[in-house]
Protein backbone atom coordinates (compact mmCIF):
# COMPACT_ATOMS: atom_id res chain seq x y z
CA UNK A 1 0.00 0.00 0.00
CA UNK A 2 2.43 2.39 1.02
CA UNK A 3 4.86 1.69 -2.16
CA UNK A 4 1.59 2.07 -4.42
CA UNK A 5 1.33 5.67 -2.87
CA UNK A 6 5.15 6.75 -3.67
CA UNK A 7 4.89 5.65 -6.72
CA UNK A 8 1.47 7.41 -7.55
CA UNK A 9 3.24 10.45 -5.98
CA UNK A 10 6.37 9.67 -8.24
CA UNK A 11 4.10 9.41 -11.44
CA UNK A 12 2.37 12.81 -10.39
CA UNK A 13 5.51 14.90 -10.13
CA UNK A 14 6.87 13.63 -13.69
CA UNK A 15 3.50 14.58 -14.69
CA UNK A 16 4.08 17.91 -13.51
CA UNK A 17 7.46 18.06 -14.53
CA UNK A 18 7.28 17.12 -18.04
CA UNK A 19 4.15 19.68 -18.83
CA UNK A 20 5.87 22.30 -17.05
CA UNK A 21 8.85 21.87 -19.57
CA UNK A 22 6.75 21.91 -22.50
CA UNK A 23 5.39 25.12 -20.93
CA UNK A 24 8.82 26.65 -21.02
CA UNK A 25 9.79 25.41 -24.39
CA UNK A 26 6.36 26.53 -25.84
CA UNK A 27 6.46 29.72 -24.49
CA UNK A 28 9.83 29.88 -25.58
CA UNK A 29 9.46 29.22 -29.07
CA UNK A 30 6.12 31.81 -29.22
CA UNK A 31 8.69 34.57 -28.99
CA UNK A 32 10.01 34.04 -31.83
CA UNK A 33 8.51 34.60 -35.16
CA UNK A 34 8.49 31.67 -37.79
CA UNK A 35 10.96 31.22 -39.79
CA UNK A 36 9.49 31.37 -42.91
CA UNK A 37 7.31 34.51 -42.27
CA UNK A 38 6.87 38.17 -43.12
CA UNK A 39 7.65 39.21 -39.26
CA UNK A 40 10.60 36.99 -39.47
CA UNK A 41 12.15 38.69 -42.31
CA UNK A 42 11.28 42.05 -40.82
CA UNK A 43 13.42 41.09 -37.71
CA UNK A 44 16.58 39.96 -39.82
CA UNK A 45 16.13 43.26 -42.28
CA UNK A 46 16.18 45.33 -38.89
CA UNK A 47 18.77 43.23 -37.31
CA UNK A 48 21.25 43.57 -39.88
CA UNK A 49 20.39 47.23 -40.85
CA UNK A 50 21.13 47.55 -37.37
CA UNK A 51 24.32 45.77 -37.21
CA UNK A 52 25.58 47.70 -40.28
CA UNK A 53 25.18 50.98 -38.34
CA UNK A 54 26.53 49.84 -35.38
CA UNK A 55 29.84 49.07 -37.54
CA UNK A 56 30.49 52.56 -39.02
CA UNK A 57 29.44 54.05 -36.04
CA UNK A 58 25.94 55.68 -36.71
CA UNK A 59 24.89 54.70 -33.04
CA UNK A 60 21.55 56.36 -33.30
CA UNK A 61 20.41 54.15 -36.39
CA UNK A 62 21.84 50.86 -34.56
CA UNK A 63 19.64 51.78 -31.66
CA UNK A 64 16.43 52.28 -33.98
CA UNK A 65 16.77 49.28 -36.08
CA UNK A 66 17.71 46.82 -32.82
CA UNK A 67 14.78 48.48 -30.87
CA UNK A 68 12.65 47.56 -34.12
CA UNK A 69 14.22 43.85 -34.06
CA UNK A 70 13.43 43.69 -30.14
CA UNK A 71 9.72 44.51 -30.81
CA UNK A 72 9.32 42.36 -33.23
CA UNK A 73 11.64 39.44 -32.05
CA UNK A 74 11.61 39.91 -28.25
CA UNK A 75 12.72 36.02 -27.51
CA UNK A 76 16.06 36.85 -29.80
CA UNK A 77 19.00 37.72 -27.68
CA UNK A 78 21.03 38.68 -30.00
CA UNK A 79 18.74 41.68 -30.75
CA UNK A 80 18.98 42.24 -27.11
CA UNK A 81 22.37 42.36 -26.96
CA UNK A 82 22.84 44.44 -30.08
CA UNK A 83 20.58 47.30 -28.85
CA UNK A 84 22.46 47.39 -25.26
CA UNK A 85 25.71 47.52 -27.32
CA UNK A 86 24.31 50.71 -29.06
CA UNK A 87 23.14 52.12 -25.59
CA UNK A 88 26.46 51.14 -24.42
CA UNK A 89 28.43 53.48 -27.07
CA UNK A 90 26.45 56.23 -26.72
CA UNK A 91 26.81 56.00 -22.59
CA UNK A 92 23.39 55.65 -22.09
CA UNK A 93 24.51 53.20 -19.18
CA UNK A 94 20.90 52.54 -17.59
CA UNK A 95 19.40 51.79 -21.05
CA UNK A 96 22.06 49.66 -21.90
CA UNK A 97 21.90 47.56 -18.31
CA UNK A 98 18.60 47.15 -19.52
CA UNK A 99 18.42 45.48 -22.59
CA UNK A 100 21.96 43.49 -21.86
CA UNK A 101 19.95 42.11 -18.65
CA UNK A 102 17.09 40.99 -21.34
CA UNK A 103 19.68 39.33 -23.36
CA UNK A 104 21.54 38.08 -20.22
CA UNK A 105 18.10 36.12 -19.51
CA UNK A 106 17.64 34.86 -22.86
CA UNK A 107 21.18 33.16 -23.26
CA UNK A 108 22.70 33.37 -19.46
CA UNK A 109 25.44 30.64 -20.69
CA UNK A 110 26.83 33.20 -23.73
CA UNK A 111 30.26 34.35 -23.45
CA UNK A 112 29.53 37.25 -25.49
CA UNK A 113 26.93 38.40 -23.27
CA UNK A 114 28.43 38.17 -20.41
CA UNK A 115 31.88 39.89 -21.89
CA UNK A 116 29.24 42.42 -22.56
CA UNK A 117 28.23 42.51 -18.89
CA UNK A 118 31.82 42.96 -18.00
CA UNK A 119 32.06 45.95 -20.62
CA UNK A 120 29.55 48.01 -18.63
CA UNK A 121 30.27 47.48 -15.39
CA UNK A 122 34.13 48.95 -16.62
CA UNK A 123 32.91 52.10 -18.04
CA UNK A 124 30.19 52.59 -15.25
CA UNK A 125 33.40 52.19 -13.27
CA UNK A 126 32.73 49.31 -11.38
CA UNK A 127 36.49 47.40 -11.91
CA UNK A 128 35.65 44.58 -9.76
CA UNK A 129 32.59 43.98 -11.22
CA UNK A 130 33.37 43.87 -14.53
CA UNK A 131 36.19 41.79 -13.54
CA UNK A 132 33.90 39.30 -12.21
CA UNK A 133 31.98 39.04 -15.30
CA UNK A 134 34.79 38.84 -17.64
CA UNK A 135 35.82 35.96 -15.26
CA UNK A 136 32.29 34.22 -16.09
CA UNK A 137 32.80 34.75 -19.88
CA UNK A 138 36.57 33.06 -20.03
CA UNK A 139 34.62 30.02 -17.80
CA UNK A 140 31.65 29.90 -20.22
CA UNK A 141 34.48 29.73 -23.08
CA UNK A 142 38.05 28.72 -22.15
CA UNK A 143 38.84 29.45 -25.99
CA UNK A 144 37.72 33.12 -26.84
CA UNK A 145 40.18 34.81 -26.58
CA UNK A 146 38.34 38.31 -26.31
CA UNK A 147 37.41 37.27 -22.67
CA UNK A 148 40.83 36.31 -21.99
CA UNK A 149 42.19 39.96 -23.26
CA UNK A 150 39.85 42.06 -21.26
CA UNK A 151 40.58 39.89 -18.04
CA UNK A 152 43.95 40.59 -18.42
Amino acid sequence: MRRRIIVRGLFVALVVLLATGAYIVMRSRATLPAADSATYEEVTRAFYHGLASLQVGLLDDAKREFGRSTELGPGEPAGWANLGLAHLRLGEYDAASAAIARAAGLAPRNPDVALLQGQLEVARGRLDDGITWFRRAVDLDLRDLKSHYALV
